[in-house]
């Protein structure tokens, strides 16, 4: 029988491949997934100590797993792209015997019984679980410097923020310490630290993945999805997460994503969207637009009307759901902003909550009216640039604002609606940091999204 390949044989960093290219290697038997994963702790064991992306790292477990991977295989039961891959799991999503603390003092020493359904759903198609990833204590900010295990420093830059709550999900596959991990989106919780640790981060349709085993924050806005170094890598997972069938060929498993946007309608949104972008990143928009022209798409401005109203929605569907969550534990938690941000939902009445509910309501008829004229809207991540750790006070449009009212600006809308959205990276700052745009689409048609993002990546 045929041996699958040693140290000796791997190819130089390994781990910086995408994941769908390590996988190939591995159905082909010249990657053991033994190798892959002694490749990916010595990593972990180099770069964590800087980063701090990982709060629980599953070193036996993943050793362990990979043993039974690799027997599987070499007993000639592959089960799709995803067997032998690490992955790692955001540290809200529940994770049976290994303590899950939401980065908070309130569970640090929290021991679910049980699997989250995305978690059980990896499992079963084959990934290995590396660890739990850090994240902005109870997912509730956007910076991801707030965690009772500390903050996370970006790949690119350690005195900036990673953006949140899926901090430690963007940095580690950023910096290669595992090849695609699982995020919770709120606000813009996958999206934003995707697009400034440079990875692709998908927030489904509201609904398309399951929750079940994942700590809520606001239950109505929460949303499960994958973070990963490219858009097929992306797609991949998320069709993992939706329980699809992965050992199948590639051209089943992809299809569509072939580069050609011919015919395809993307819509540009004026007013909202860009008018208080930094320069920089008001300028990669437009590059990104001609960019999708001279892939053959039609690229129109779009009106979206309502979108300041939307925003003030979530801001309160958000922090009325989170009081709801946890106004019994309140008593417990640390001074901090976090407690702050939450008793602020105990002046928000019923009315208004009802109010933005209708406005929720409203929002996504908006949404599906705008997208029957085009078939993806393109704007920014957020209006701003990293900022440096801990920075509260910043300048937005020559105005100075809190960073939480800035950063998910552009992102919160469509949590409010349930309408999938998908940030890709889209090239640098002066400065060298990452710059990403933001696809938005129909309920349940996340595949266009996935092209339209495939295309574009195929011309950097």
């Amino acid at each position: 029988m045929q041996k699958l390949s040693t140290t000796q044989q791997l190819r130089n960093n390994v781990l910086e491949n995408d994941l769908i290219s390590i996988a190939a290697m591995i159905k082909a038997k010249e990657l053991s997934p033994k190798e892959l994963i002694k490749e990916t702790i010595l990593n972990i064991e180099k770069t964590n100590p800087q980063i701090n992306a990982y709060i629980t790292i599953l070193e036996e477990d993943m050793l362990k797993q990979a043993y039974a991977a690799e027997e599987e295989i070499m007993k000639g039961s592959y089960r799709g792209l995803l067997h032998g891959i690490p992955v790692g799991i955001k540290d809200l999503i529940f994770t049976k015997g290994v303590r899950t603390t939401m980065g908070s003092r309130l569970f640090k020493d929290f021991v679910p019984d049980r699997n989250a359904d995305a978690v059980n759903r990896l499992i079963d198609a084959g990934a290995i679980i590396t660890g739990k990833l850090n994240t902005h204590e109870l997912a509730f900010g956007t910076t991801g410097d707030q965690s009772y295990f500390g903050a996370v420093k970006n790949p690119y830059d350690h005195e900036k923020i990673t953006g949140g709550s899926s901090s430690g999900s963007a940095a580690a596959v950023a910096a290669h310490m595992c090849l695609a991990a699982i995020g919770t989106d709120t606000g813009g919780s996958i999206r934003i630290p995707a697009s400034f640790c440079n990875v692709v981060g998908m927030k489904p349709t509201y609904g398309r993945v399951s929750k079940e085993g994942v700590q809520p924050l606001a239950p109505s806005l929460d949303h499960v999805g994958p973070i990963t170094k490219n858009v097929k890598d992306n797609m991949l997972i998320f069709k993992a997460l939706l329980g699809e069938d992965l050992n199948q060929p590639f051209e089943q498993l992809f299809a569509g994503l072939d580069g050609n946007l011919k015919g395809t309608r993307i819509g540009l949104p004026k007013g909202f969207f860009v008018e208080s972008a930094e320069n920089e990143i008001r300028g990669k928009i437009v590059q990104t637009a001609a960019a999708f022209e001279k892939l053959g798409a039609e690229v129109t401005e779009v009106k979206m009307n309502h979108m300041e109203d939307l925003r003030t929605a979530h801001r309160i569907v958000l922090v009325y759901e989170a009081y709801q969550v946890y106004k019994s534990r309140l008593d417990e938690m640390e001074e901090g902003e976090v407690k702050e941000r939450l008793e602020s939902g105990r002046n928000i009445n019923q009315q208004e909550y009802r109010q933005a509910k209708e406005m929720q309501a409203k929002g996504k008829l908006i949404f599906q009216e705008a997208l029957k004229q085009v078939d993806t809207l393109l704007t920014p991540v957020t209006p701003i640039t990293q900022k440096d750790l801990f920075a509260r006070e910043i300048t937005c449009d020559n105005k100075k604002v809190h960073i939480f009212s800035v950063l998910n600006k552009l992102t919160g809308i469509t949590d409010l609606t349930g309408s999938p959205s998908l940030s890709v990276p889209c090239g640098m700052t002066r400065t060298g940091l990452p710059i990403g745009f933001q696809l938005i689409g129909r309920d349940n048609d996340e595949e266009t999204l996935y092209r339209v993002g495939y295309a574009f990546e195929q011309t950097i």
